[in-house]
C-alpha cells in the first residue's frame, strides 16, 4: 500500500473528516480526524477498505458522485450523507459532502472527501444559504492554516535574497517566488475578508502598468514553447478595482490558454479603448453607454468545444481533464461587479479570442478613444 505521505502532511491540516479515495471509494488514505470521527480510534484505522459507518442509499450516493467525477460530467459536487447510529433509536447523522478529483497515482485518479457535521437541522426555507455558511467556516479555518504557510515562505525568500546580490543569477527566480508568495497571501486575504463580511480594498490604477508587471510570470508560467506579446494603443487604462482580484484574472486567462496550447503557440495581450453609443450585448453582461478599456487575449491553442461554449461562466464547468470550473467564472463574477463585460470568439484548433471590457475610470483621458468594435 503506497503511503501517501505527503498528502496525508496535507489532509491533517484541513481543519475536517478529509479522506482521499478512489474511484470506487475505497480509502488511500485519510487525515486524524476523520480517523477519529470513522474508527473507534485512529489504532484501528486501515487504509484500502471503503468508508464505513455510511447508511446504504449514501453509499450508493458517493457511488454516483464518484462516477460523475471520474466522467467530468459533474467534477465537484456536494451532497448530504447520513450515518449509521449503534442503536436504531438514534437519529441518523448527517453530514455535507464535497468531492473533487484531486491527484493520480499509477494512472490512478484518485478523489478528496471533505464530510463536515450539520451541527442542526436546516431550515426548509434556507437550506442553501445554511449550507454555504457552514462551508464557509470551514474554508476560514482552511485558509488561516494556508495563510500561516505562506508567511513561511515570503520569510525564507527574505532570507535567501539577503544571502543573494542583485547580479546573481538566482536573485531574480527568488524575487518572483517571493512575488507569487505574497500574491497569494492577498488572494488569501481576501477570502478571509469575505469570510467576516469586510469590503475589499478598491482602488484605481493602470491597467497597463499591472498587465506589464505581470508579464516576466506570465512568461514563466506559459514555458519557452509560447511566445508572448504584449500591445498597447490606449490612450487611457485607468480603472477603479481591486488590483489583486485583477491580477488573478489576467494570470488566470494566461493559465487557459497555456493549457490550450500543448504543443507551443502565441499568446499576445492587447489593450485599447473603446467609447459605446449604444448599449452592447456581449457573451457574458450587457455594456452600458460609456468609455470602457479593453483587454484582448488571444491565444493559438485547440478552441473551445461549442458544446461547451454557452456554459463556459458557470461554475465547474471546464473542458480541461482536471480542471476545477472555477477560473472563468470567478472572472465572469468579477468583470460583472465592476460593471464590464466578456466577449468569447473561439474556433478549433485556431485558438479562443477573450475581450474584457472594463469601465475606464472617469478621469481617465478618453479623447482619443476608438469607436465601438462590431463584434
Amino acid at each position: 500500500m503506497h503511503a501517501y505521505e505527503n498528502d496525508r502532511l496535507f489532509l491533517n491540516a484541513i481543519p475536517c473528516s478529509a479522506v482521499l479515495i478512489d474511484a470506487h471509494g475505497v480509502i488511500r488514505s485519510a487525515n486524524e480526524e476523520f480517523q477519529g470521527k470513522f474508527f473507534k480510534s485512529n489504532d484501528n484505522y486501515m487504509p484500502g477498505i471503503l468508508i464505513p459507518c455510511l447508511t446504504k442509499a449514501s453509499k450508493s450516493k458517493l457511488f454516483t458522485e464518484l462516477q460523475h467525477a471520474r466522467k467530468r460530467a459533474q467534477p465537484s459536487s456536494i451532497f448530504m450523507v447520513q450515518l449509521e447510529n449503534q442503536t436504531s433509536k438514534e437519529k441518523l447523522e448527517e453530514m455535507f459532502a464535497f468531492l473533487q478529483p484531486f491527484s493520480s497515482y499509477d494512472d490512478q485518479v484518485l478523489f478528496i472527501l471533505l464530510l463536515m457535521s450539520a451541527p442542526y437541522t436546516l431550515p426548509p426555507q434556507e437550506p442553501l444559504s445554511q449550507r454555504m455558511e457552514l462551508l464557509g467556516q470551514v474554508a476560514s479555518g482552511i485558509v488561516h492554516d494556508f495563510n500561516n504557510l505562506l508567511t513561511g515562505m515570503i520569510g525564507f525568500c527574505d532570507l535567501l535574497l539577503q544571502r543573494h546580490s542583485p547580479g546573481d543569477p538566482s536573485f531574480q527566480d527568488v524575487q518572483q517566488i517571493k512575488h507569487s508568495a505574497v500574491r497569494a497571501a492577498r488572494l488569501i486575504q481576501h477570502l478571509l475578508d469575505f469570510s467576516k463580511s469586510t469590503p475589499s480594498t478598491e482602488r484605481v490604477f493602470s491597467l497597463q502598468g499591472c498587465i506589464q508587471n505581470l508579464m516576466p510570470l506570465i512568461q514563466r508560467i506559459i514555458g519557452p514553447k509560447i511566445f508572448l506579446s504584449f500591445r498597447h494603443d490606449a490612450p487611457s487604462s485607468t480603472i477603479y478595482g481591486n488590483l489583486d482580484i485583477i491580477e488573478q484574472m489576467i494570470l488566470n486567462l494566461a493559465i487557459n490558454a497555456r493549457d490550450a496550447m500543448l504543443n507551443g503557440g502565441s499568446l499576445d495581450f492587447t489593450l485599447s479603448t473603446f467609447s459605446v453609443e449604444t448599449p452592447k450585448t456581449l457573451t457574458q453582461g450587457t455594456l452600458d453607454i460609456g468609455q470602457y478599456v479593453c483587454l484582448e487575449v488571444k491565444d493559438t491553442g485547440a478552441g473551445i468545444p461549442l458544446d461547451i461554449l454557452p456554459y463556459i461562466f458557470n461554475p465547474f464547468v471546464s473542458s480541461k481533464e482536471h480542471g476545477t470550473g472555477l477560473g472563468l467564472s470567478n472572472i465572469a463574477k468579477t468583470v460583472k461587479e465592476l460593471k464590464g463585460g466578456i466577449h468569447v470568439q473561439t474556433e478549433k484548433n485556431r485558438g479562443s479570442i477573450f475581450s474584457i471590457y472594463l469601465p475606464l475610470h472617469k478621469g481617465g483621458n478618453t479623447s482619443k478613444n476608438k469607436k465601438f468594435k462590431n463584434l
